[in-house]
């Protein structure tokens, strides 16, 4: 055993401890496991294995602290201990016991104290990684001797101090010409974004500064950073506009800048970046329209512009984006125009929330198209007419608030056969009629319908005032059904009698009779006064042939005027 150079085991869900008799393994130059169950200790003896190259047990659940002797293994090229339940301080001198670093990864611990400035003596290292954890920054470390480095993550540490020239590290950090990934989020760091982040590596793909104080403003000449593909500014105090420059990255495929105090336009230049995928601008002090050029976006599948103050209306090039799929979000702001008809392309998208805008018109049809929505809101807005018929389409429906618009009509009852529906909100609307009592509504509450004063039924819990029953009319008009079959025989029988009359006059002949002796002898024979009203009822004037010749034209029958058959 003792010849055994390299013992791998990735994704095997191995359990229990690591075997301290591993450090009998003087030849070993590799010892890894990563991704599996293992737990406790990391064993003293593994601080034995002196031709050591690579240690790496990430994905673990390993506790407690990492054995001194094994900082002390000056052969060791990668030292990944990552995804762990690890705990305790770095070496001071850890860049000059491990001086062959390449991979140093201890992200997702616990780990504490000060980063040692030392690391930097490890020259070649090329990753460096040691977010979330709890390391502090006692002093700014050069880490532009570091020519090698690919990837510098400090995210989620308590490294910063709300203090103006935090930031003045990334200075240094312009000298790794190689670097290609830079997390600094959630570390307290305050002070003005300075511009020589432009001058960061054009070989950077990712970076991430956002859940800091950091001030100031974008620089104008951020779309220098040509190889971005994550860019995230999110939750810190930044000003100013957002730079036309930003349609440069035409590789990003992740803008968040949300949370912040940007004013301005959007610029139209974002329409360039063909290929972002997420753009999130929430939460700021942005104003004008939206750029139509967005719709130039088609791999667009999260757009997140609330709690702005946009106007104008929702460009038709954007809503009919069918990449759309996570995210639709253009609520609060001040939107007006009418909801396009394009909304029904959105075929994939599970959230839309348009709501607390001042749209108007209308809610289209084609939403009805959307049938993978999960949430749908578009409250407060001043939308009017029935809720759409489609909307039984929406079988995968979870929230639906249509609440504080115009809507009016009955509350349709398909809404209680979507089965996944359990958050509905119909509140202060113009909605009449009976509440349904199946599905959802079986356990609404009050809150969900108040403000439409002229519901009924529903269930007891709504203290809505009953439904008036239907009582059978005792008027004129409801028995139509049995005066009109009853003027019909009669008409019918009256005409009879004057052709009787007509013919004891010309017995046993028939022949042709004046078209005018003929009204005029029908006339006298038929004419008869209608009772006040009668004509309202039937329709009928009261002219007795006109009306006999419309009875026996409905009943199939023919008459010549000119001719009597007697």
């Amino acid at each position: 055993m003792d010849m055994v150079s390299q013992l791998s085991s990735h994704g095997n869900r191995f359990t229990g401890r690591i075997p301290p008799s591993l450090g009998n393994l003087s030849s070993l130059h590799t010892l890894a496991a990563n991704y599996n169950n293992l737990e406790g200790y990391i064993p003293l003896e593994l601080g034995q294995l002196s031709n050591l190259e690579i240690l790496s047990f990430s994905g673990n659940n390993l506790s407690g602290m990492v054995p001194p002797l094994l900082y002390n293994i000056s052969s060791i090229n990668a030292f990944i201990l990552s995804a762990n339940k690890l705990s305790g301080n770095l070496p001071p001198d850890i860049g000059l016991t491990l001086p062959n670093l390449q991979l140093f990864g201890l992200g997702d611990n616990n780990f504490s104290g000060p980063v040692p400035p030392s690391i930097v003596n490890a020259s070649g290292l090329v990753n460096f990684d040691i977010s979330v954890n709890n390391f502090i920054w006692p002093e700014p470390i050069n880490f532009g001797r570091l020519h090698d480095l690919e990837w510098l993550g400090l995210g989620n540490n308590q490294l910063g101090s709300n203090k103006p020239n935090d930031l003045g590290f990334l200075n240094s950090v312009t000298n790794c010409t190689n670097l290609r990934i830079l997390t600094l989020y959630q570390n307290g760091f305050g002070g003005v974004l300075p511009n020589s982040i432009t001058n960061l590596s054009s070989k950077l793909t990712t970076l991430f500064l956002g859940e800091n104080h950091i001030s100031g403003t974008i620089p104008r000449d951020i779309g220098n950073l040509v190889g971005l593909r994550s860019l995230t500014f999110t939750q810190n105090m930044l000003t100013g506009i957002i730079p036309e420059s930003v349609g440069k990255l035409s590789r990003a495929v992740q803008l968040g800048m949300s949370e912040n105090n940007i004013s301005g336009e959007i610029p139209p230049s974002l329409g360039n970046i063909t290929g972002l995928s997420t753009l999130i601008l929430r939460r700021n002090m942005i104003e004008g329209s939206i750029p139509t050029a967005l719709g130039n976006c088609t791999r667009l599948q999260i757009l997140d512009l609330g709690y702005n103050h946009l106007t104008g209306p929702i460009p038709t090039q954007l809503i009919g984006l069918s990449s759309l799929t996570d995210g639709f979000r253009l609520g609060p702001n001040y939107l007006s125009g009418p909801l396009p008809p394009e909304v029904g392309n959105l075929k994939n998208l599970r959230q839309m929330d348009i709501s607390r805008n001042k749209l108007f018109g209308e809610i289209p049809s084609t939403l009805g198209d959307c049938q993978l929505l999960e949430f749908l809101s578009i409250q407060n807005n001043l939308f009017e007419g029935t809720i759409p018929p489609s909307f039984k389409q929406l079988k995968g429906i979870q929230e639906l608030d249509l609440s504080s618009n115009n809507l009016s009509g009955q509350i349709p009852g398909f809404l209680g056969e979507l089965t996944l529906l359990h958050s509905l909100n119909l509140s202060h609307n113009m909605f009449e009629g009976e509440v349904p009592t199946e599905g959802v509504f079986s356990k609404i509450g009050a809150s969900s319908i108040v403000g439409n004063n002229r519901l009924c039924g529903g269930i007891p819990a709504l203290q809505l005032p009953a439904c008036p029953k239907m009582v059978p009319n005792k008027e004129k008009r409801p028995l139509l059904h049995i005066i009109v079959p009853l003027v019909v025989v009669l008409s019918v029988v009256l005409l009879l009698a004057c052709l009787s009359l007509i013919s004891t006059g010309i017995r046993g002949t028939i022949g042709y009779l004046a078209p005018g002796l003929s009204f005029e002898i029908l006339r006298e024979c038929c004419y008869h006064h209608n009772t006040p009203g009668d004509e309202d009822l039937l329709g009928y004037d009261q002219n007795p042939l006109s009306n006999i010749e419309s009875l026996m034209n409905a009943y199939g029958i023919t008459w010549q005027y000119n001719m009597l058959m007697v």
